[in-house]
C-alpha cells in the first residue's frame, strides 16, 4: 500500500473515480458532504467543494467536467478554472428553468458561472447571483425567484429558494414555495407541488415572507407551467410513483379566478409529457413513447394548438 487517507466521520462514502492523476470521490461526514481529490501517487489533498446533499456513487468525469449527483435529487457540476475562463455570462442552457423574461425586456439566464440579468432583451447582460441556479423565475423588473443547487434546506429535502425585490442587490431565503418547480405568471409568482396549483397572496412578499394560496388540485402530478392570459396553464402527468401514462395529456388553466380542464387527443403507446410552450394563442405540448423504439420508431409526439387549446392537431414520429 502506497497510502491512505481517513475520509469523513465514518458514514458511507462514495466509491472513487481515477482521472489522470487524480482520486475524486465524495466525502459523507456529519458536518456535511463534499467533493474531493487525492493525488493518486501520493495522497495529497488537491482539492475539495460542499455539496447539497450525500452521494453514494462516483463521480463522472468527462473531459475537463466532473458531475455528482445528490441524493437530494440534485446533480452538480465543476469545471478545471482553465474550462471556467471564458467570457462571462457565455452561451447558456435553452432549457425553459434557466430562463425567464417578465416581459421582452427584462429576463434572467442561470449561466454555469452565476445568474445573470438583462433589461434590454438580452442585448447586454450583468451578473446579479455569484452561483449558478436549478430554476430562475423573474416576475417583474425588479423581482423574481431563483432555487440554488449548491445548497439545500436543513432537511435535505429541497434546494434552498431566494427572492428578490430589488434587482438582485438583496436575496432573501424563503421555505415557502417549496415543491417540484415554480414560474412567473400574470405579474405573480406560481408552484406546484403533485397536482396542486399554488399562486401568491401578494408579490413581492411583504415583511411576513411569502403566502399562497391553492387555486387548483386534482390527482396526477404537474411537471410544467407556463404563463397564460389572466393566468397559468399546468401541464399534468397522469404517471404518479412510476405508474401511468399520458395518452390523453391534460391541461389545466387557471384564469382570471376560475379553473378549467382540457383534456388533448387520446394517442396509442406508452406516452409520457415532458413540457410544453406557450405563444398565445399557439400552444405546443412534448410528449414521448418510451416503448416506441419496439416498432422502430423515434418515438416523439407532438401536441399542437393555435387557438388557445380548443382545437388541437398531433404529430408523432
Amino acid at each position: 500500500m502506497a497510502w491512505s487517507r481517513k475520509v469523513g466521520s465514518g458514514l458511507f462514502n462514495g466509491s472513487p473515480t481515477i482521472a489522470g492523476d487524480t482520486v475524486w470521490l465524495v466525502e459523507n461526514a456529519n458536518a456535511g458532504s463534499a467533493l474531493v481529490a487525492f493525488r493518486a501517487t501520493s495522497g495529497q489533498p488537491r482539492f475539495q467543494a460542499r455539496l447539497a446533499g450525500p452521494s453514494y456513487v462516483a463521480p463522472t468525469v468527462a473531459g475537463s467536467r466532473i458531475y455528482v449527483p445528490t441524493y437530494t435529487g440534485a446533480v452538480q457540476g465543476f469545471a478545471l478554472a482553465s474550462v471556467l475562463g471564458r467570457q462571462s455570462g457565455g452561451a447558456g442552457s435553452g432549457l425553459n428553468e434557466y430562463r425567464s423574461f417578465s416581459d421582452g425586456l427584462h429576463g434572467w439566464a442561470s449561466r454555469e458561472d452565476g445568474v445573470y440579468s438583462t433589461d434590454d432583451g438580452g442585448a447586454t447582460w450583468r451578473l446579479v447571483y455569484q452561483r449558478s441556479a436549478v430554476r430562475v423565475a423573474r416576475v417583474s423588473p425588479s423581482s423574481g425567484m431563483i432555487s440554488v443547487g449548491d445548497r439545500s434546506s436543513r432537511c435535505g429535502c429541497r434546494e434552498v429558494r431566494l427572492w428578490t425585490a430589488n434587482g438582485g442587490a438583496t436575496w432573501t431565503r424563503t421555505p415557502k414555495a417549496a415543491g417540484s418547480g415554480f414560474a412567473s405568471a400574470a405579474g405573480t409568482l406560481w408552484w406546484w407541488r403533485g397536482a396542486s396549483l399554488y399562486r401568491a397572496v401578494a408579490w413581492p412578499p411583504g415583511p411576513r415572507g411569502l403566502k399562497g394560496v391553492r387555486v387548483a388540485a386534482g390527482k396526477g402530478a404537474i411537471v410544467d407551467v407556463e404563463p397564460v392570459p389572466g393566468g397559468a396553464a399546468a401541464l399534468v402527468s397522469r404517471r404518479v410513483g412510476g405508474f401511468g401514462f399520458d395518452r390523453a395529456p391534460l391541461l389545466r388553466f387557471a384564469q382570471n379566478g376560475s379553473v378549467r380542464n382540457r383534456i388533448l387527443p387520446a394517442v396509442g403507446g406508452d406516452v409520457l409529457v415532458r413540457s410544453f410552450e406557450v405563444h398565445w394563442p399557439e400552444i405546443t405540448l412534448h410528449g414521448f413513447d418510451v416503448t416506441a423504439f419496439t416498432r422502430r420508431e423515434e418515438g416523439t409526439v407532438l401536441w399542437r394548438s393555435e387557438d388557445g387549446g380548443v382545437t388541437w392537431t398531433v404529430t408523432r414520429t
